[in-house]
Formats: C-alpha cells, structure tokens, sequence
C-alpha cells in the first residue's frame, strides 16, 4: 500500500504530511499548501492555510533564513476549549 502512495504522490495526486503524533498521513493533492493544528486534548485537527501561518513563517524567514514547508508544518497544542478546561 504505502509504495502504491508514493508513487501517487510522485505522481502528484496525493501529499503527505505528518500529524501530531509524528505519524504519516496522506491527502489528496490540495490546491494550496496547509499545515495542522492538532489539539492534544480532544484530538481534533485543522487545516492551517498560508494567511494562518505567516506570522510564524515570515519569523523563522526573517531570523533563521529559513524556508518552511506549510505542506508538512503540524502544531500540537490545545484548542481553545480544551486550554479553558
């Protein structure tokens, strides 16, 4: 199974990412690079787009020269719900 995703992603049908546990995940090429957010607490996830993740990219730009790769930029945290509890 997984040679049969690499070689879509290869293809460029489908991106891997990783999610907060470090795990592999696969989607179907989006339109736009995203990262995740993953909340620890109640285990949801968000996509993140480029807007989302520009402060802390344009930063790590600024002070590191370094270029961040959203399509594989995963954050683990707690949502707001789950950080007020």
């Amino acid at each position: 199974m997984y040679r049969t995703l690499d070689v879509l992603e290869d293809l460029g049908i489908v991106q891997h990412a990783h999610g907060a546990s470090g795990q592999e995940e696969y989607h179907i090429l989006p339109s736009a690079d995203h990262g995740h957010l993953h909340c620890g607490g109640c285990g949801v996830t968000w996509e993140i787009d480029s807007a989302d993740a520009s402060a802390l990219t344009l930063l790590l730009a600024e002070r590191r020269g370094f270029r961040v790769d959203l399509s594989h930029l995963s954050v683990a945290g707690l949502c707001r719900g789950c950080a007020g509890a």
